[in-house]
């Protein structure tokens, strides 16, 4: 089954074409969080808004949630870097985010001065990076700000912000950032760490929780406190090349594995008046492989071995109260997520819908809810968090046995036996065995399985 599967992946990069830049790209700042755009690393999300004179980085970190094994909950929005300087009449302005190296831009002109961004989440440094340079001396001038979504106290202290809190089921978080100066000063003010009059500024956000992905440990570990500080200080060591260079290799490892062309993209022609163009019935086929290439760069933004699975939103939310709770929706929507995993070559990123699988089959067979009660494997709710409680609406039987698909996929591409044998088999074993004592048998001797509902199935 190997070979199979480099057959397909080599077939898809010989017969279309690359030659078309892959990138997102608008003539204006994002006016609402969802034209923003989305950075990620697996666990650590932003969405950049690209404004001149008052920049907006929401951020997001996978493992803050409300709730526990019982409860619902939701996933919560962890806060904002807020950046103002004094640039006033912008022009020539540019944003785009290019999926080739998974980097945020923005670009323009004020007062004769050209101006340019860089923003990535870098997955072997674990921290988020804003860059921000210009063509002519002491160009930054402005205020570095770090909100916080649930009320904890902002702290200054040299270069440098904090936020520490904890949410209402005890789960502690901290988030840290570090403003870097070439050239001129910065020093605390109150609540901001003030810039005055720098060459380029670099700023690191880091974040994390007490959150375990472990039932076994009650989902609780450590304060983040040592793991966010010493990420920071590791990072801050580093040059920007050096942090660019280590996240464009990690990420172009898992995103360069697949190419493809239909066709050359519109030159000149912004993304949004395409999108536009499209709707109107206007033929633009290289959108269509840009959007395909987008499907695989948001899950590798938000998906990586050891974290918890994309949620109905990936990694990036703003709301305290999200639609459907930000949760785990597997009427289709989880499977939804990762339905390009396996044939887009990212199986990788496949790993932590298995860890979740684990963990959501021992959370429910212990489980005291008496409808979720029975001989031999488990089912689940349609609505779940990454501990296994519920929203308590949609008990839905044939959700495990979708489920587990997932570990068949992953199989029958890769071949992986040791897989099969220790991950796979065991896990659907159990869901036939739920089935074998719940088909039931029909005169003509053909068995029928009851209770489903969805008609997504």
């Amino acid at each position: 089954m190997k070979a199979a599967f480099i057959v397909i992946v080599f077939i898809t990069a010989a017969t279309t074409s690359a030659g078309e830049p892959l990138a997102l790209w608008y003539k204006q700042p994002a006016r609402k969080w969802t034209e923003a755009l989305p950075i990620g690393n697996g666990s650590l999300g932003g969405m950049i808004f690209g404004g001149v004179t008052n920049d907006r980085v929401q951020f997001n970190e996978q493992t803050l949630w409300l709730g526990d094994e019982v409860q619902m909950g939701s996933y919560q929005p962890f806060g904002d870097v807020l950046v103002e300087w004094a640039h006033a009449a912008p022009s020539d302005y540019r944003r785009e985010l290019d999926l080739q190296d998974a980097t945020h831009r923005v670009s323009y002109r004020d007062a004769g001065v050209t101006y340019k961004r860089e923003y990535f989440c870098g997955n072997p440094d674990q921290v988020m990076v804003l860059r921000f340079t210009a063509d002519k001396p002491g160009g930054y001038s402005g205020v570095v700000r770090l909100t916080d979504m649930h009320k904890a106290r902002v702290s200054a202290e040299g270069n440098k912000l904090t936020a520490v809190g904890s949410l209402e089921n005890g789960l502690d978080y901290e988030s840290q950032v570090c403003v870097l100066n070439e050239g001129g000063k910065v020093a605390a003010s109150g609540d901001t760490v003030t810039v005055s009059k720098a060459d380029g500024v670099t700023v690191l956000l880091a974040a994390g929780t007490s959150f375990v992905n472990d039932p076994r440990k009650n989902w609780r570990g450590e304060a983040p406190h040592q793991r966010v500080t010493q990420r920071l200080e590791a990072a801050s060591k580093k040059t920007f090349a050096q942090l660019h260079e280590a996240h464009v290799a990690d990420y172009q490892k898992l995103f360069s594995r697949v190419t493809l062309g239909l066709g050359a993209a519109k030159p000149g022609v912004p993304t949004d008046e395409r999108l536009a163009a499209r709707k109107q019935g206007q033929a633009d086929p290289a959108l269509e492989a840009l959007l395909f290439q987008y499907g695989r760069y948001l899950l590798i933004s938000s998906s990586r071995p050891g974290g918890l699975p994309a949620n109905l939103q990936g990694i990036w939310n703003a709301d305290v109260k999200p639609a459907w709770y930000c949760g785990y929706t597997t009427d289709i929507n989880l499977q939804m997520n990762y339905w390009l995993a396996e044939p887009t070559a990212l199986p990788e990123c496949h790993q932590p819908v298995f860890d979740w699988l684990r963990n959501l089959a021992e959370v429910h067979k212990r489980s005291k809810d008496p409808r979720l009660q029975c001989k031999r494997g488990w089912f689940n709710y349609s609505t779940m968090n990454p501990m296994g409680g519920s929203s308590g609406w949609g008990l839905h039987k044939p959700g495990s046995a979708w489920l587990v698909r997932h570990l068949w996929e992953h199989y029958a591409f890769s071949g992986d036996k040791e897989f099969l044998r220790t991950v796979a088999y065991p896990a659907i074993k159990e869901i036939v065995e739920f089935w074998e004592d719940h088909l039931v048998a029909q005169p003509d001797g053909t068995l029928i399985s009851p209770d489903g509902w969805s008609p997504k199935n």
